[in-house]
């Protein structure tokens, strides 16, 4: 069975104590937010996962090949009024701390379960969300790589 990386960040984020007021939440584009949209009149900060299937297929250093996924989450916070550069200065100051203790559990995590061992953690960059952004907005982004195995092996049976 394959290793399930949204079932993985839903468990991470409700372990994170700091993360307790941000309601989890997927959204299959960037354009369209749709759970963000969903729960905007409940709650004020969001902990979001894009999960789309892009990827692409690659063979590793040995005879393997991998699935590489990307994988990307957002953190959000409502302002209370747009433009709004204290609280946006404020949103991003927490949501910065949130990023790091994200990856700092994301690289222990690599080393110590079986199951994330093809997490790529050398190279996790952020971006700042632009301008008002759902409605207003401030947080950042962030995207790392997981590698999954996969086989090529070619099936006769499959064909006519």
């Amino acid at each position: 069975m394959e290793f399930d990386i949204v079932d993985y960040l839903g468990k991470l984020k409700n372990e994170l104590k700091a993360l307790d007021s941000f309601e989890f939440c997927r959204v299959s584009d960037v354009k369209l937010m749709e759970e963000v949209l969903q729960s905007y009149k409940r709650a004020s900060s969001f902990f979001v996962v894009l999960d789309n299937q892009d990827g692409i297929l690659f063979q590793g250093d040995g005879a393997g090949w991998f699935e590489r996924r990307p994988v990307t989450i957002f953190l959000l916070s409502k302002l209370g009024k747009w433009p709004d550069m204290d609280g946006r200065g404020r949103s991003l100051y927490i949501v910065r701390l949130l990023y790091k203790s994200i990856v700092s559990r994301l690289i222990r995590d690599a080393e110590m379960l079986e199951s994330l061992q093809y997490l790529n953690v050398e190279n996790i960059p952020f971006d700042e969300v632009p301008g008002d952004f759902c409605g207003g907005m401030a947080g950042l982004f962030f995207t790392f790589t997981i590698d999954i195995p996969v086989s090529l092996a070619y099936d006769e049976t499959e064909w006519r």
